[in-house]
């Protein structure tokens, strides 16, 4: 997956949308804070909902694979 800074605007509302629908929410309502890469393809996501609640997902940049602990 490439960095946030590389995306295309595009590819970062896509992402954003995935995003969004992988925690149940509206896009509006999550900021993308960070990407950091991992092994192979896949990148560590540190996203912020509703300006309070910070989730770590792990995804590919097509599929969410990790969800936060409930």
């Amino acid at each position: 997956m490439k960095a946030i800074k590389d995306m295309t605007q595009f590819e970062f509302a896509r992402l954003e949308s995935m995003v969004a629908r992988s925690l149940h929410t509206h896009k509006r309502f999550i900021t993308i804070d960070t990407a950091t890469p991992l092994s192979g393809d896949n990148a560590d996501l540190r996203v912020i909902l509703r300006g309070g609640f910070v989730y770590r997902l792990v995804t590919d940049g097509t599929q969410v694979s990790q969800l936060p602990a409930k």
